[in-house]
């Protein structure tokens, strides 16, 4: 009845006969294998399969409109290489929570017939090259906890009734050709994940992020948003706040750093102004650190080197000045990208990196001296 092997390297197609003999089966989990080759129709054929994952393989072709006929809770094809159209029968699954697509070729509209599903509690579409739009599709989906459209080409406006889903709690719409006015009204639902990239969003950030205290990524980057951070943020345990490629302006506010879970910060291409707080290296947990392309001035604090977790550090295209060369990073460090270009740093060339680091750039500076001799190693 059930038949779970994921990540165990299998390779080769997919046995179609053999399965077709396992009448009784209600699980058939193979994902993060390596099967390749097409679907065999025999899978359609098996009438009280319930949970179908394939994902994470080497599968190519279509989704067959056989898939119908079928009585599933879960499907799950994501990162593979399938494609063309999601076909019109995927409606008849009206038992059906969770559909996972994501990260595959799937082309042309959703089927409106996808509307029936609303049972659904995973809709997982990203990372495909899916068209149309999509919303009045998910409109009576109001059992919906997961929604993940991004990177696609839908188009159209974000309704607001959106935000109205009690039970949302990650949604990623970015990056595809729709638009949403503002973040003014705060939603009924909670947020764990909230991903809105590129989505033509203006005004202020929004101050009722602060009661979301579950919300782990807050991704808005490339959108029109003005003002500053609101400090209540730094009161949410966030893992990645990625805001780059906007207008806000202002300070960082220093107790941003001291969110010991925070792991991504990208707040590039904005307006900030000001030093850097001296509370930075209190984010011992952080990876990423971007804050190219801002009016950020005076010298880089030294509480950076303290980042040993640190593996992207963007500074580029600010007013920094000063000595860098008291800022050391360990030995160990995991430190591998560092852009300090166009800034006002004066002094010898710094050095002060582990040698495991591959990208260093110092260009459009006020270094003077020798080129190291530890530069070669």
């Amino acid at each position: 009845m059930h038949l779970n092997i994921p990540g165990n390297n299998i390779a080769g197609e997919i046995p179609g006969e053999g399965l077709a003999n396992l009448s009784q089966l209600v699980t058939l989990n193979i994902a993060h294998n390596r099967f390749n080759g097409f679907i065999p129709s025999q899978l359609f054929s098996l009438k009280k399969l319930q949970f179908l994952a394939l994902g994470f393989n080497l599968i190519e072709g279509t989704i067959s409109r056989e898939v119908g006929n079928l009585s599933l809770a879960g499907l799950y094809l994501e990162k593979n290489f399938m494609e063309g159209k999601i076909p019109i029968e995927m409606g008849n699954l009206n038992l059906l929570q969770r559909l996972v697509l994501s990260r595959n070729k799937f082309s042309g509209k959703v089927p409106l017939s996808l509307s029936n599903l609303t049972h659904l509690e995973e809709l997982l579409l990203g990372d495909n090259m899916l068209t149309g739009e999509i919303f009045p599709l998910v409109q009576n989906m109001s059992k919906l906890g997961r929604l993940d459209l991004a990177n696609n080409s839908f188009n159209g406006t974000i309704p607001e009734w959106l935000f109205d889903l009690e039970n949302l709690k990650v949604l990623y719409i970015g990056e595809n050709h729709l638009s949403l006015k503002n973040l003014d009204k705060a939603p009924r639902c909670e947020f764990q994940a909230l991903s809105l990239p590129s989505c033509n969003i203006s005004g202020h950030m929004p101050l009722w992020l602060c009661k979301h205290t579950q919300l782990t990524l807050l991704d808005l980057r490339d959108n029109h948003l003005k003002g500053t951070i609101p400090v209540c943020l730094a009161e949410i345990k966030l893992f990645g706040i990625l805001l780059s490629g906007n207008k806000l302006a202002g300070s960082i506010p220093p107790c941003l750093f001291n969110n010991r879970k925070l792991y991504n910060l990208w707040l590039g291409r904005n307006k900030f102004t000001g030093p850097l707080p001296n509370t930075v290296g209190n984010a011992s947990a952080l990876r990423v650190l971007t804050l190219g392309g801002n009016n950020f001035c005076g010298q880089i604090t030294e509480s950076i080197s303290s980042l040993s977790q640190l593996l992207l550090l963007d500074l580029s295209e600010n007013s920094f000045s000063g000595d860098f060369m008291s800022t050391t990073f360990s030995p160990n460090s995991s430190l591998a990208f560092v852009d300090l270009s166009s800034n006002r740093l004066t002094g010898p060339v710094p050095m002060t990196f582990s040698a495991s680091i591959e990208v260093l750039i110092l260009g459009q500076n006020e270094f003077s001296g020798a080129l190291p001799q530890n530069l070669t190693s």
